[in-house]
């Protein structure tokens, strides 16, 4: 009599891959970021950057390996004299262990660091350049195939892994930083004005909008409407009304949210939905 079996693709399971590339940076390098609705595993194959992932800000060493969510802002940059070189791939996954990428910083052991090594290697040896990676791929099935199964095992390894190493704000105003978007999230559904946020943070409003500029490299404003615009998405792909999720993302006009929604994704929340 057969025992029950395990289904693996309801595990981990790495469904495309959309870019992948190696990038050699100088030391003045500074992305000023972005956000995307799929995953992007980000890591740091030599040098230290720094990086900011949502609401935090922190410095990253050769050996880390940072995951960023669906819909989340980040953004990198050169610390110091290093010229940082990292690895970069995006990618849908699904499964039971997905939600456990979610704010993942880690510190890769050797058997990690040693699967990025050929992640890295295969990368390059495409010399893909940060194209969209499916098109390279299509005429190299096996290493297409190896390259899925090298990711699946590293996501892995970041998720036993997680938390092995304590991150710390970059600087105070990087904690500032923290501080400020966990306060825009608290304050979804009644946006808080810039000014009252810095009165809150005991800064003046140019210093928050120096921070804002440092780590998110967009305004306070806009940073604060790309959140409610995030939470806008969540709402509706649950089955949430336009209505509702206007009301509870802060925008007291359900025309203006439609249209606001509708020139930042290009479609209509009644169409997203």
């Amino acid at each position: 009599m057969f025992s029950p079996s395990v289904v693996f693709d309801n595990i981990l399971s790495v469904k495309n891959i959309y870019t992948a590339f190696v990038a050699r940076r100088e030391k003045d390098f500074d992305f000023k970021g972005e956000s995307h609705d799929f995953w992007e595993l980000v890591y740091i194959n030599s040098g230290t950057v720094g990086i900011t992932s949502g609401s935090r800000a922190f410095e990253c060493k050769a050996g880390t390996a940072v995951l960023h969510k669906p819909g989340e802002f980040h953004r990198i940059w050169s610390v110091g004299s290093t010229e940082p070189v990292y690895t970069v791939v995006t990618f849908d996954a699904e499964g039971e262990l997905v939600s456990q990428l979610k704010n993942a910083v880690v510190s890769l052991a050797s058997e990690g660091m040693g699967k990025m090594a050929q992640i890295s290697a295969l990368i390059s040896s495409l010399d893909i350049r940060g194209s969209i990676f499916p098109r390279k791929l299509q005429s190299e099935p096996v290493l297409a195939a190896k390259l899925q199964k090298l990711l699946e095992t590293v996501l892995i390894l970041c998720i036993e892994e997680k938390g092995n190493i304590t991150i710390k704000p970059a600087s105070p105003d990087a904690e500032l930083f923290s501080k400020a978007v966990g306060m825009m999230k608290e304050n979804i559904s009644a946006p808080l004005s810039s000014d009252e946020i810095a009165k809150r943070l005991h800064i003046s409003l140019s210093k928050l909008k120096r921070v804002f500029q440092k780590y998110a490299f967009i305004g306070v404003h806009e940073y604060y409407f790309v959140l409610r615009m995030n939470k806008a998405v969540k709402m509706l792909g649950t089955g949430v009304a336009v209505g509702q999720c206007a009301s509870e993302c802060g925008f007291l006009n359900q025309n203006y949210f439609s249209a606001a929604f509708k020139k930042h994704f290009g479609v209509s929340p009644s169409k997203y939905k």
